[in-house]
This record gives C-alpha cells, sequence and structure tokens, in this order.
C-alpha cells in the first residue's frame, strides 16, 4: 500500500478528536485517526515489530506535511523523534519514532534529523496504560535536551517534535518544556494518529 492510497481510505481525524491536543501551547498536526483498525494495525507493527516496511510508510507521510509546513517557513526543518527510556529501548530493541524518522529524508531531503538531542531520563509507565489524568502527570520532568542542543540544532531552524500516537498531548507537552526553556520556540509537534 501506498501513502496515498492510505490516504484515500482512512479519513483524517475529525475536531472533536483534535480537541485534548487544543491546549498545547505550539502548532500540532495530525495525520491520521487511530480509531482506523488499519492505522491501529500499522502503528502496533511499528511499535512492537519494528516493521520497517510501515516505518517507510509513515515517513512518506510524515514527508507531505513537511512539504506543507515548508510553503509557510523558509526556516530548515530539524525532526526530533521522541525518545522512549533506555530501558524500553533495551526491551524492544528500537525506538519506532526513530525508525520513521530515519526515512524521512529519503522523501523529503531538506529535514535533518537528530535522534540525541532530546533524551527520556528516567523509565515511566507508558502512557497507553494510564488514564487520561495520570496521562498528564506520568511524564513530569522526564526530558532533557543535549548540553549543546542550542548550537547543534541551530535558533534559525524550524523544530519538528515527532511522536506516534497523541492521546492527551502530555508526551509533546513534556518535551517542549526543556526546548523552550533553552529559548527554541520555533516548534510544531507532529504526531503520526490522535
Amino acid at each position: 500500500m501506498t501513502a496515498r492510497q492510505l490516504r484515500q481510505h482512512i479519513p483524517p481525524p475529525t475536531q472533536p478528536q483534535l480537541k485534548a491536543l487544543a491546549t498545547l501551547p505550539i502548532i500540532t498536526l495530525v495525520i491520521l485517526t487511530y480509531r482506523h483498525p488499519l492505522v491501529r494495525q500499522a502503528i502496533w507493527e511499528l511499535k512492537y515489530r519494528g516493521n520497517l516496511v510501515v516505518a517507510r510508510l509513515i515517513a512518506s507521510l510524515v514527508a507531505e506535511e513537511l512539504v506543507k509546513i515548508e510553503r509557510y517557513t523558509s526556516k530548515n526543518i530539524v525532526i526530533l523523534p521522541l525518545p522512549n527510556s533506555m530501558r524500553r529501548r533495551q526491551t524492544r530493541g528500537w525506538n519506532q519514532t526513530e525508525l520513521i524518522a530515519h526515512y524521512i529524508p529519503y522523501y523529503y531531503s531538506k529535514a535533518r534529523v537528530f535522534t540525541d538531542v532530546l533524551k527520556k531520563i528516567r523509565d515511566t509507565p507508558a502512557q497507553a496504560t494510564l488514564k487520561n489524568r495520570a496521562r498528564l502527570t506520568n511524564l513530569t520532568n522526564c526530558f532533557r535536551v543535549h548540553i549543546d542542543a542550542r548550537k547543534k540544532i541551530g535558533t534559525e531552524n524550524l523544530i519538528v517534535l515527532l511522536d506516534d500516537v497523541a492521546t492527551t498531548g502530555a508526551t509533546f507537552a513534556e518535551a517542549l518544556r526543556p526546548l523552550l526553556e533553552l529559548g527554541l520556540t520555533d516548534i510544531c509537534c507532529i504526531a503520526i494518529a490522535h
């Protein structure tokens, strides 16, 4: 299946579905609705099997969104995939958002991907296992940025935080915190599904 075929078969998320993400201080884009069984299966394949075919398909969808973003900014785009904790990475052997990010430059050559700028410094229960209220506090202060992040990313770039699924927006909100504290304010978030 191609990205075009996937878009034809799966409707985008509706406004009521996106209501939870409206509280974020940064523009957040969601590509697909998690309610569709094909999307749920694709995310599962990516997250628990490390399916590279799915990673490439999703990367092509993200690249389409980056082309749209490019119309509104003259800045270069830097992609920061949201990190897993070390324990989760060791258990799975990969980070699903890094798998997607790895393939984005194949479809959108202007994007630069940094996987070592944002770090998750403590292991937390998986967001999917928690109720909405608990999700909002589960990740408090669990992300840090590399000491040279500002120099590495550059202040003249647009930072795109990338995650597979956004429900409450709590993960994005916590990942934004250390970046905003560094004075990096040109940021948007892209979730594959909501």
